[in-house]
């Protein structure tokens, strides 16, 4: 038998949501019904209509941290008129499934879930009982019942291709893009503290294998499917450390990646797994740009407190080596760390990017995430007082730690909107440090969005802006930085029992 499901996200930012992709194919395979809603985009009513009209057997949501209070509100809204399950998944559900206890949630699913999601689909379209399937938290009457985690997924190339049809029927800026998203690894090994894999990798302990690798046939079949429907001039490899996969996969993916697909591909890398070995085979199979990670520019505060143990001369080195390469360099930073002189790190780190001068020097404003290592210690500094609700969904705007001082948050705040101006152009620094100390304003927002997206779409990414490409990204610009507003919070928590 097979059931309807909708899959709901509060909307894409125009990147592809690889995860609701891939349960989507689950559900499919299964031989069940699936549509996807992006809740921001199409406004509660019409989303009401839709669900009243499909009467689907459960609402399913992938929620982040920071956004799961607006997917929260919206079921809430929802469940006034639906009567079925509310599910919800994902990263934010996977560390923080406590939120079972909302108001109108029925299910959590921790972890990787295709295959829970299909036994859960199942069971509905049979009418069975799945209050027993591992991975979920499942509430009956106020009881909440808490499975286990099943084994991780130990041969990835079972699972079917992500289903971007599903995706592209949602959104067509998004299907016309050019560059598309692959994973060809699930897992990462390091511990940094601001990142939630060291809890993850605790979660499964004991249950298979943190890094996984799809084969080089499965990946690059995946690769010539999308090319052969879609637009596809460029590709993001989004494995968390794409040099984790072994020499022997390299080299297979090195020599068949140009002959049979042909198209240029960026990729994620750490300086300490970088040498000119790697390099020649990252350079040989079409790498055009990758994401390295800085952080902070203080060497005791990156090695002790993030857990990046790179000194700033192997940083420096392994940005020269790319870049001599023919590879260009994207950086990735954190402003605004919780530490005694957050502004002094802060410069340091524009300091050490002025010295690399990578393409793009990217950053973004440290958000403590609950239960990741340094989320803990920012609550333990009086940072933070540890609320979720607090999370904001963006951390390219404001900090939301306690500083004791506005003059300390509008100097962080105004540092990271000129970050990467400054990087580029280090003459410029005299004139910035005179604006850092002024009060935030929409204008530094502006200069901040348009460099990123200049430097990311012109320089790291290898695809023409063409004005089709341009008014769709200036359109999601406007919607990110606009937000909408049709989902108030609504009030009410429901208290449930634990079994």
């Amino acid at each position: 038998m097979a059931a309807k499901f909708v899959l709901i996200i509060k909307g894409t930012a125009l990147v592809e949501r690889y995860g609701v992709m891939m349960l989507a194919a689950a559900l499919k395979r299964a031989g069940h019904r699936v549509e996807l809603a992006r809740a921001q985009r199409l406004g509660l009513e019409p989303l009401r209509q839709r669900v009243a009209e499909l009467e689907p057997a459960a609402l399913l949501y992938s929620a982040m941290t920071g956004e799961h209070q607006y997917l929260l509100d919206v079921n809430r809204r929802l469940k006034e008129s639906y009567r079925g399950v509310s599910a919800f998944g994902g990263p934010h559900a996977t560390f923080f499934p406590e939120m079972i206890y909302e108001q109108g949630v029925d299910v959590v699913c921790r972890g990787e879930g295709e295959e829970a999601v299909v036994e859960m689909a199942d069971a509905l379209a049979e009418g069975r009982d799945y209050a027993g399937v591992a991975n979920l938290w499942v509430k009956r009457d106020g009881v909440v019942v808490r499975n286990d985690v099943r084994p991780l997924l130990e041969d990835l190339d079972a699972l079917p291709f992500g289903d971007r049809e599903v995706m592209y029927a949602g959104d067509a800026d998004l299907r016309d893009h050019p560059t598309k998203i692959f994973f060809a690894m699930r897992g990462c090994v390091f511990r940094c503290t601001y990142c939630f894999n060291h809890r993850f990798n605790d979660m499964y302990r004991g249950l298979g294998h943190v890094c996984r690798a799809r084969s080089v046939d499965s990946l690059l079949a995946e690769m010539k499917y999308v090319k052969a429907r879609w637009p596809l001039r460029y590709m993001q490899i989004d494995d968390d450390t794409f040099l984790l996969h072994k020499r022997s996969w390299l080299e297979e993916f090195a020599e068949r990646l140009p002959r049979e697909v042909g198209v240029p591909f960026m990729c994620n890398v750490r300086a300490d797994l970088l040498n000119a070995d790697n390099l020649r085979l990252l350079k040989a199979a079409g790498c055009h740009a990758v994401w390295m990670g800085v952080e902070c520019g203080d060497e005791r505060l990156r090695r002790d407190f993030l857990k990046r143990p790179h000194t700033d001369e192997e940083i420096i080195a392994a940005v020269t080596l790319l870049r001599r390469h023919g590879i260009r360099v994207a950086t990735q930073n954190l402003c605004g760390l919780p530490v005694e002189d957050p502004v002094a790190a802060d410069e340091k780190t524009l300091a050490l990017n002025v010295a690399c001068r990578p393409d793009f020097a990217w950053s973004s404003i440290f958000y403590p995430y609950p239960r990741t290592e340094l989320g803990e210690r920012a609550v333990a500094g009086g940072y933070y007082d540890g609320s979720l609700d607090d999370v904001p969904e963006t951390n390219k705007i404001n900090t939301m730690l306690e500083w004791g001082d506005e003059w300390t948050k509008w100097r962080l705040e105004n540092l990271h909107k000129f970050f990467g101006v400054v990087a580029e152009f280090p003459w410029l620094w005299p004139l910035v440090r005179r604006l850092v100390a002024r009060k935030p304003n929409r204008l530094f927002v502006l200069v901040f969005f348009l460099w990123y997206g200049f430097c990311w779409k012109t320089r790291i990414e290898k695809i023409p802006l063409t004005p089709k490409i341009v008014f769709a990204l200036f359109k999601t610009l406007i919607q990110y930085l606009r937000g909408v507003k049709e989902f108030a919070p609504a009030p009410g928590r429901a208290a449930a029992a634990e079994v």
